[in-house]
C-alpha cells in the first residue's frame, strides 16, 4: 500500500508539474551543442496513450544517477489499480554521464514547444520531455510519435535505454 501511494504521489507530482510548471522563455535549444548540464539537472519523460492506454513516467537525476519508472493503465478514478510495472534504482556513474551527455547534445535546437499531435492517430503515444535544473523547467517539449523532432526522439530513446539497461 505504501508503494502504491509513493507511485501515485510521483504521478500526481508529474501531472501537477505539467499543469503548473513554469515555462521559461529561455530553453536549452538556444545554447551551444556543448552545453554542460548542471549537477542538479533531471530529465523526465512522461508518456500517455498508445493502443493499450498506458501512462508511463521515467525520471533520472544527473547528480545521483537515481531513476524511477512506473507504467500503469490510464485511470481517472480515485481508486486506480496499482502500477503494472515499476522500478527504482541508481544508474552507474558512466551510464548517467553518457545519458546526460547525449541529452546535452540533443537539446541543441530543441525549443521548449508543443509539436502537436498527429491527425487520426488514436494509437500514437504522446510524450512530454522535461529538463529541470534547480527545480526550474528549462526545457518542456511535447509531441507524439509522428510529430516529435528527431532530437526529442533520441532523448526519449536514451532515457528508455539507460533505465532498461539498469533493470537487467
Amino acid at each position: 500500500m505504501a508503494r502504491h501511494r509513493h507511485v501515485l504521489g510521483f504521478a500526481l507530482a508529474l501531472v501537477a508539474s505539467a499543469a503548473c510548471g513554469r515555462k521559461t522563455t529561455e530553453s536549452l535549444g538556444t545554447v551551444d551543442p556543448g552545453f554542460d548540464l548542471q549537477p542538479s539537472t533531471s530529465v523526465e519523460v512522461y508518456e500517455t496513450g498508445g493502443i493499450a492506454g498506458f501512462v508511463s513516467d521515467w525520471l533520472v537525476r544527473k547528480e545521483s544517477g537515481a531513476f524511477l519508472f512506473t507504467r500503469r493503465r490510464a485511470c481517472t478514478s480515485a481508486t486506480c489499480p496499482p502500477a503494472l510495472d515499476s522500478a527504482r534504482g541508481v544508474l552507474d556513474r558512466a551510464a548517467a554521464d553518457a545519458l546526460f551527455e547525449a541529452i546535452a547534445r540533443d537539446t541543441a535546437g530543441l525549443h521548449a514547444a508543443d509539436f502537436g499531435s498527429s491527425k487520426s492517430a488514436a494509437d500514437m503515444i504522446d510524450y512530454v520531455v522535461r529538463l529541470r535544473t534547480n527545480s526550474d523547467v528549462v526545457t518542456d517539449a511535447r509531441g507524439d510519435d509522428g510529430t516529435m523532432p528527431p532530437q526529442m526522439h533520441r532523448i526519449v530513446e536514451a532515457v528508455h535505454a539507460a533505465i532498461s539497461a539498469a533493470r537487467k
